[in-house]
């Protein structure tokens, strides 16, 4: 141990004083390519001042005598609060990066959030893995009991060996950190659903989606060795989304850069169906809310309940713990489809369905094509 201290001050005072003894211990001087020495942090400076916020906020207070216990290695960082996960929450929840949140200390919590130090109630975890990911660096690590929660972050790449070798070969593609997780997924062959890149990524948003595949596509990696219709055909019959059928293949990095996806080298136009007494533009932000679905609703459930309209590309079912938090988000492969799907008298477990736009986006009649 090179050093110990203590900070002792009001709440408000505290975060900041804490901060400051504890980002001398996370700068190292390096040799930069300007010929220059410069101070750089070891960690994403904006997560560990997350994670330290975090466990001010909801350390458990009433056991007097305990405090916040930050411990710095060579190679990890450990933030010990007192006080365990309460019933509702799991290290599941947590790391699923659903934004699952109950607050120990809600006068604490409201405070911080009204002085712009914390924001969303949920999203300061979500925020330390998703930075934790963005520089490379191994996914945070939780443990917990009924007395303590302890979060660790590693200085260590997210890769293992055999990972950070298949990924050499792509070293010149400037590929991006949710691209190299999509590759990995297909460096034995397997094939590849859409589903699978947006559960392994945690994509709420199928834009992002989109973006991904095409850039992949782009660059000659990623390969379609299913068709899209034979998909469809495919999970007509097995009764699931066409997004759950491994469609894509990843190339290796002597192919990908003389093969390119046909059709791939400019952004699709956007597509103008005639609606009356409006017209509705599909963009971007097409899909569909589905709002007052039963708790234990599944995906399955989903694509039963919308099989006279066509089969779902995607269902997304936001849940809390194993049930849905009452709405679904459903895309179709085209706008003309979820257009005849609004607003419709959908029962599901007694319910009727709540079916309108996601994000709409409609032009006038007086609109010009």
């Amino acid at each position: 141990m090179t050093s110990d201290s203590t900070v002792k001050t009001n709440i408000f005072r505290l975060i900041d004083e804490a901060w400051d003894n504890l980002r001398l211990h996370l700068v190292t001087t390096r040799f930069q390519e300007d010929a220059r020495f410069r101070a750089t942090y070891i960690y994403p400076e904006v997560a560990c001042r997350e994670a330290l916020v975090n466990a001010i906020a909801h350390r458990d207070y009433s056991e007097e005598g305990r405090g916040i216990e930050i411990y710095v290695f060579d190679d990890r960082i450990e933030i010990k609060n007192p006080g365990g996960l309460l019933s509702s929450v799991s290290v599941a929840d947590i790391t699923s990066l659903r934004g699952v949140h109950q607050s120990r200390n809600s006068y604490v919590a409201r405070a911080l959030r009204e002085i712009g130090v914390m924001r969303e109630l949920g999203e300061g975890m979500r925020r330390i893995f998703e930075l934790m990911k963005n520089n490379e660096l191994a996914p945070p690590e939780i443990t917990t009991d009924a007395s303590s929660f302890a979060l660790v972050l590693h200085h260590r790449p997210m890769y293992n060996k055999d990972e950070a070798l298949w990924l050499e070969q792509y070293e010149g593609l400037q590929l991006s950190s949710d691209e190299k997780a999509v590759i990995l997924m297909g460096r034995r062959g397997d094939l590849i659903s859409p589903n699978e890149i947006i559960r392994t990524i945690g994509i709420v948003d199928t834009e992002n989606y989109r973006q991904i595949v095409h850039s992949l596509q782009t660059k000659g990696i990623f390969e379609t060795a299913l068709p899209k219709m034979k998909a469809k055909q495919l999970s007509q019959r097995k009764g699931v989304g066409v997004r759950d059928i491994p469609r894509f293949k990843v190339r290796p990095a002597k192919d990908a850069a003389h093969r390119r996806e046909p059709s791939q080298g400019r952004q699709p136009s956007h597509k103008i169906y005639k609606a009356t007494p409006e017209r509705i533009v599909e963009s971007k932000e097409k899909g569909l809310y589905i709002g007052n679905i039963p708790p234990n609703t599944s995906e399955r459930d989903i694509i039963m309940a919308f099989k006279e309209y066509d089969q779902p590309a995607t269902v997304i079912i936001p849940k809390t713990g194993a049930l849905s938090r009452g709405f679904a988000f459903v895309e179709f492969d085209d706008v003309a489809t979820e257009q005849k799907a609004v607003g419709a008298d959908i029962i599901l477990g007694g319910r009727k369905l709540i079916v309108r736009w996601k994000n709409p986006r409609r032009l006038t009649p007086e609109a010009k094509e």
